[in-house]
């Protein structure tokens, strides 16, 4: 009986490093299935946003799953046209910008293209009629990302008009096949109230989803909620409670379409950065 006890810890810790996985670019372990890092929606965003996409008419839905598409890339969200709100009418903005995976870089790969007998290949102000099937071999230009996405969790940028550029927010990732939602909180610490002057710190959590392609976020959806404002000095000109007032104002934009019949437009992929 002794020895099983001694055992039995043993046993456990086998059990327990049977279920993980290492990261061995990283230098982490994750658990199988879901990563450790990645916090719930509910942890990142507020309960008033998600309960306000919920109850939208038609109701937001929010793809799900931990084994979401590769949404590394850079996409501008224009022209941008606010979809709901909760009573609260945004400043004019109307372009946001988004890159998943941080800086991208060029990468040299060998390529080859199929010809066949009779395709005509111009050769400056010469031509040529190939008369047999040939193979022309060649150096392509591909990009990829160095910090990049890690299945659930991404970095991400974001610079949105009227807002300063925001780098190197972690974001997170559920979905699966080739939609997904992604979410985020951005704190803006240089805002300024308009009439006063008075500069202060807003704190946003973000949600985007649509469907991932070649060309960019289709049916793309953007909702977001002030989740906390603080004015960075005091000013006898502005109560606080003129910042308690912008706390929970939620937005939800899409991609104006101008008389499609699809009222959720692309968010297109652009080198913006």
């Amino acid at each position: 009986m002794k020895r099983l006890i001694w055992l039995l810890p043993v046993m456990l810790i086998m059990l327990m490093t049977g279920c993980l996985k290492d990261d061995l670019t990283q230098g982490t372990v994750v658990l199988l299935g879901t990563e450790s890092e990645v916090k719930p929606i509910k942890e990142v965003v507020s309960d008033s946003l998600l309960s306000f996409v919920e109850t939208m008419n038609p109701a937001l839905v929010l793809p799900t799953g931990n084994t979401p598409p590769d949404i590394q890339g850079e996409f501008v969200f224009a022209p941008r046209e606010l979809y709901a709100n909760n009573g609260h009418q945004p400043t004019a903005d109307d372009t946001i910008r988004f890159r998943f995976g941080g800086d991208r870089e060029e990468l040299e790969v060998p390529a080859e293209i199929q010809l066949h007998a009779g395709d005509t290949l111009f050769l400056g102000a010469d031509t040529l009629v190939l008369q047999a099937d040939s193979t022309l071999h060649y150096m392509a230009t591909t990009y990829y990302y160095p910090e990049g996405q890690h299945n659930r969790l991404v970095p991400c940028d974001v610079y949105e008009d009227g807002f300063s550029l925001k780098s190197g927010i972690d974001a997170y990732v559920m979905g699966s096949g080739n939609q997904f939602t992604v979410y985020f909180t951005v704190e803006y610490d240089d805002c300024q109230e308009p009439s006063s002057g008075v500069e202060y710190t807003l704190t946003r959590g973000y949600i985007l989803t649509g469907t991932i392609t070649g060309e960019g976020i289709e049916n793309a959806v953007m909702a977001c909620v002030n989740l906390d404002a603080q004015p960075n000095t005091s000013s006898p000109t502005v109560p606080g409670s003129a910042f308690q007032s912008m706390v929970d104002r939620i937005y939800v934009y899409r991609v104006k379409t101008n008389g499609s019949s699809n009222q959720f437009g692309m968010a297109v992929r652009e080198n913006w950065y």
